[in-house]
């Protein structure tokens, strides 16, 4: 996308209303060598939002000449870019900071706070950054700038050639000469109107037709996902089938383990091993360091008659143990809670 004017020296009128502001060359001079994105980097948004939103750009720098206030951007939408290239943005408009402002990052001056285009819904993008005007920022001056409409001059000349021919050929012009009248037509102004609604219509269909490949892009990522996300469960319940297999853990914990495994698919855990420090996913960890590594359990079948035999005081042993007891008491038509059942396991021993 390439620099852009922004707003120009003179008098204008806030787009909020209020007095009219007068802004001179020096001021614009002054702005533009204020500006400073480490301090307060200017983003390109749609309109002008009062709290977050999507910034599709960034206003890398400023530069002012002969009045004139020039954004170069930075980091544009390529999406973006293409709808204010094809004039879908027709109208932009520049909020500043006033020069006494609490918030302005360079007290003195006026300063560049964002630039709103106007004339289209926002686009439909992702991953963009989001913008954040707190209640502090009321208080900014905005004014519109608008660029003159793409070939608005030349269809304006065409009208007033059209009107000037029409009153050279009309029965008042022409009477004391003798002359026959001539009406004409204005193809002219036709053929331009007829080619500014093909233009919007062939932006309109690319407009959708971007929507649609961005939906089908997500339909693809969705898919994607629940593919990977079945893999990797039927991945965890074969571990899990083997491990109960060889009496680690118990059945009855089988489903819970696999419900807590599902979950295990994001970030890492850090561990010691030695001297040294080593991190793994935490579902790779939960199932080396932790399932693969129990001994073997007491049998589930040995803990439905009563709750189970002497647990000692391993931990992994007391879950297993109260774990079975809850479905033998579920098997007789009776709800344990976990703490219940834990007691009871425990009081066996003494």
């Amino acid at each position: 996308m390439r620099a852009f004017e922004i707003f120009r020296a003179g008098r204008h009128t806030p787009s909020q209303g209020g007095a009219a502001l007068t802004f001179s060359e020096a001021d614009m001079q002054t702005a533009a060598a204020a500006y400073d994105p480490a301090l307060h980097e200017a983003p390109l948004v749609v309109g002008h939002p009062k709290s977050d939103a999507p910034a599709y750009g960034w206003v890398r720098s400023l530069s002012a000449t002969g009045g004139v206030l020039t954004a170069t951007p930075g980091q544009v939408a390529p999406e973006f870019a293409e709808l204010v290239e094809s004039g879908r943005y027709k109208k932009r408009s520049a909020s500043f900071y006033p020069p006494t402002h609490a918030g302005n990052p360079k007290p003195g001056t006026w300063y560049l706070r964002h630039v709103g285009f106007l004339g289209a819904h926002p686009p439909s993008l992702k991953g963009l950054r989001d913008v954040s005007f707190s209640a502090a920022d009321d208080g900014c001056v905005t004014v519109e700038f608008g660029e003159a409409e793409p070939d608005a001059d030349a269809r304006l000349l065409v009208r007033l050639f059209a009107g000037v021919r029409q009153l050279l050929t009309s029965d008042a012009a022409f009477a004391e000469a003798g002359a026959t009248t001539i009406t004409e037509e204005e193809p002219a102004v036709a053929v331009a109107d007829d080619n500014a609604k093909a233009r919007e219509a062939e932006l309109a269909a690319r407009e959708t037709a971007l929507q649609t490949r961005e939906a089908e892009f997500a339909e693809r990522d969705a898919t994607i996902a629940k593919q990977r996300t079945e893999i990797a469960r039927a991945d965890n319940k074969a571990f899990l089938a083997r491990l109960v297999g060889e009496g680690k853990p118990l059945p009855a914990a089988e489903d819970a383990l696999l419900s807590f495994m599902d979950g295990l698919s994001t970030g890492t855990v850090e561990f010691a091993e030695g001297e040294n420090k080593k991190t793994l996913p935490p579902l790779q960890f939960f199932r080396e360091r932790v399932l693969a590594r129990l001994g073997k359990q007491v049998e589930f079948g040995e803990l439905a008659g009563g709750g189970g035999e002497d647990a000692g005081t391993d931990p992994v042993a007391i879950s297993n143990a109260a774990v079975a007891f809850q479905e033998a008491e579920r098997a007789k038509g009776l709800t344990v809670d976990i703490a219940t059942a834990v007691r009871h396991v425990t009081a066996r021993q003494g």
